[in-house]
């Protein structure tokens, strides 16, 4: 649905406010239960009904300081109250109506309590609903759930009430099409914010929209068609990666081909993946966008600084190693189901150790005498050649011993990490003031204990599936396991 009709249909509530007769449930037939009242009552909703709301309010404040007790008299105040725009004391007078009116003086009630709820969504959205700001946004969902939730309970207590029927129809479409046209914003600011980046930049945020779709995914609460959609936006980006190898922020022509060869095989990648989302295969969609981000890091290697890279790397094998992790904790457990997992963890391990042993590779090409860049230190240069060499021989030493019980991986694995990372801090830090120096090396030391803290083995079998599904990108179904664990 185009956004002018969120505009159409906001117009459409802000003309009922300004007439409660569309919005509010008349009860003038309940009248007669005022008694002695009623001509004083009908005469009262009259003006109510004519616009002359304040004098109404007198008058049926008047008659309910006198019949307190009577519910019609509560509700048709309340209304008074609400036509005058006193929200707070509408909601004290229906209050009353809630505890003493009948079903259907309590649906109408309700029903009313809803508007109110709708009158905060006309306030907060606007001129504009689609460009208010995030915390805006949940304001407007809050208001939204709860005029939803009251003419639910309306439609309950009288199914007899169109009104509440209608109106609860209407206003869930229309909060659909603002959230779609939300996240349509949404999808094209992240663009636009991606178009500004030049060179390495640009891949490399493409990288980390495919990682936080992983995230979405693996977190479950992601609308699949909306991650579609994303996606499909990111391999038509993809496609602009060739008009960025050349000029400011360019990649050094000997790997060149190697950024254009990736982005060539990009596509068949994404459409596998928009493939699985359109079937519904959330889980096997977001192994796939890991291994494709995964491969795509190779090219973004060769052509980012060393500390963007040697960075990357640093937090892949520490990903990696908290998996492995999670894997020796798998190999405590002493029964049939585990050694099953335990072999199926260890051949997703291999794929993507597989996937990340290249990312070595192409760190070591980067720093190759012919590419090393002038204004970098030559001392932090050859330290780095020597700590990729030794990580490097770290991580085939892991590979050989990934299809073994016991923690000879995980060591290897969390020495290269290690490695990578302290390279990696070197690189930041190079060139900085001490003082800043001393602020890097506090909050690397933080983040150090924090994944140390984070990465205690799980004390369950479905634990320990549900953190391997995630850290060695395996497509283990935690759900299936449930009735096994």
């Amino acid at each position: 649905m185009e956004p002018e009709v969120l505009v159409w249909q906001r117009s459409r509530a802000v003309r009922a406010r300004g007439v409660r007769g569309g919005l509010i449930v008349c009860l003038a037939l309940l009248a007669s239960g005022c008694g002695g009242t009623v001509g004083e009552v009908e005469a009262a909703l009259a003006k109510l009904e004519a616009g002359e709301a304040e004098t109404a309010e007198g008058e049926l404040r008047a008659l309910f300081d006198e019949r307190p007790e009577d519910p019609v008299l509560a509700y048709d105040l309340a209304r008074a109250h609400q036509e005058r725009g006193r929200a707070r004391e509408a909601r004290v007078r229906y209050a009353d109506v809630l505890v003493r009116g009948d079903r259907k003086l309590r649906a109408r009630a309700h029903t009313n309590l809803a508007m109110l709820a709708v009158d905060e969504v006309v306030d907060l959205s606007g001129q504009d609903p689609v460009s208010v700001p995030e915390e805006r946004r949940a304001e407007i969902r809050d208001a939204c759930e709860r005029a939803l939730e009251a003419l639910q309970r309306a439609r309950n207590l009288d199914q007899d009430l169109a009104e509440a029927v209608r109106r609860q129809d209407l206003l869930a479409r229309w909060l659909r099409v603002l959230e779609d046209a939300w996240r349509a914003a949404d999808r094209q600011a992240e663009k636009d914010e991606r178009s500004g980046l030049a060179g390495a930049a640009f891949l490399a945020a493409l990288i980390d929209a495919e990682r936080g779709l992983a995230a979405e995914l693996g977190g479950g609460d992601s609308l699949l068609e909306d991650v579609e959609l994303r996606q499909r936006d990111l391999r038509e980006e993809l496609g602009a990666v060739p008009d960025r190898v050349s000029g400011e922020g360019g990649v050094a022509d000997a790997f060149r081909e190697d950024v254009l060869g990736a982005v060539r095989a990009a596509p068949s990648a994404c459409e596998e993946i928009e493939g699985l989302l359109r079937d519904g295969r959330a889980e096997a969609a977001a192994l796939a966008i890991v291994a494709a981000s995964e491969m795509w890091t190779v090219p973004l290697l060769l052509w980012a600084e060393p500390s963007e890279g040697l960075g990357r790397a640093a937090e892949g094998f520490g990903s990696f190693a908290s998996g492995l992790q999670q894997l020796s904790a798998l190999d405590r457990i002493e029964d049939e189901q585990a050694l099953e997992l335990g072999a199926a963890a260890r051949t997703a391990a291999a794929e993507r150790l597989g996937r990340l042993r290249p990312w070595l590779d192409a760190l070591t090409r980067r720093l190759s005498p012919e590419h090393v860049d002038d204004a970098w230190d030559e001392g932090l240069v050859e330290r780095t050649r020597t700590g990729l060499e030794r990580a490097s021989a770290l991580a085939e030493r892991a590979s050989r011993n990934l299809d073994r019980r016991g923690p000879q991986a995980l060591t290897a694995v969390n020495r290269a990490a290690g490695i990578l990372s302290s390279l990696a801090l070197d690189w930041e830090i190079a060139g900085l003031e001490p003082a800043e120096i001393a602020r890097r090396l506090e909050s690397e030391q933080q983040r150090l204990t924090r994944a140390a803290d984070s990465s205690s083995p799980g004390a369950s079998l479905r634990g320990i599936a549900a953190a391997l599904a995630q850290r060695l990108a395996w497509p283990a179904t935690v759900e299936a396991l449930a009735d096994q664990t």
